[in-house]
């Protein structure tokens, strides 16, 4: 289990690193020659290259977010170096004055819920996209953070108030889950089932079919013949797979693949 979690944690990097590799990329090179860059690239060697792309920007005077820093911090990266030292201060003390839970009204707590629409979505965009990010790094930030307190309290009502705006689309049919998609995707349904969301159940059901089981059924399509996929692709499949059912026999066919 434990060698499962730590390919896990790699996967979630290197999602976040394969976007802005992409973004790169599209911008950096042409045509069929990017493509042909891109699939000689290893999963090992994409990471290795996001982490350098993100080091060199963040020393260039970039702004790294809490998010980014955390996923950062699962591929193995001491935050406190001197390779991520920038106007003499490591990112990880300027993620920690950020995230100070002592009543700065800076905090990133804050500053995330603050963001928050009156429908349960956030940013300026309101949608499913703008949404799942903040999700993510409430759901994660909880489980640090001491029951009954203010701040717990806090992130709880700003995390139910995602969910609702997450639910009340997919049971109104105006959100489908897609694992490769740039709204309702793979890392909506990671976010959702860290935050303690039964999707099998409920207002996660809809046309008799659960959420839980779209996910399942879309990652089984691909372990039955997962050759026609690229790493990425496999990688999100296996992310999905893994938050609604940990014990499923594609997440190894997944992973191998």
């Amino acid at each position: 289990m434990r060698k499962k979690k730590v390919k896990l944690q790699f996967l979630s990097l290197l999602m976040t690193v394969c976007f802005i590799l992409n973004i790169v990329t599209f911008v950096s090179l042409p045509g069929q020659a990017a493509a042909n860059e891109q699939a000689a690239i290893t999963a090992g060697e994409m990471v290795g290259k996001g982490i350098k792309f993100i080091n060199d920007k963040y020393k260039a005077g970039e702004k790294i977010d809490g998010y980014t820093a955390y996923v950062l911090t699962l591929a193995g990266e001491d935050l406190s170096t001197e390779k991520w030292t920038s106007n003499g201060k490591t990112l990880k003390s300027q993620i920690e004055n950020l995230s100070d839970l002592l009543g700065n009204s800076n905090s990133l707590i804050n500053y995330i819920s603050s963001t928050q629409n009156n429908d349960g979505s956030f940013g300026p965009y309101a949608n499913e996209y703008g949404t799942k990010v903040p999700l993510q790094a409430l759901a994660a930030v909880k489980d640090d953070l001491t029951v009954g307190t203010d701040v717990y309290n806090q992130v709880q009502n700003s995390i139910n108030n995602a969910i609702n705006y997450f639910k009340t689309k997919y049971q109104n049919g105006s959100m489908t889950y897609d694992v490769n998609g740039w709204n309702f995707d793979y890392r909506c349904v990671e976010a959702l089932a860290k935050a303690g969301e039964d999707l099998s159940v409920g207002g996660w059901v809809y046309n008799g079919t659960s959420l839980k089981d779209t996910v399942i059924a879309s990652a089984g399509a691909t372990a039955a013949n997962p050759t026609v996929k690229d790493a990425v692709y496999l990688a999100k499949e296996l992310t999905a797979l893994y938050a609604v059912d940990p014990t499923s026999t594609n997440i190894n066919i997944l992973a191998d693949a």
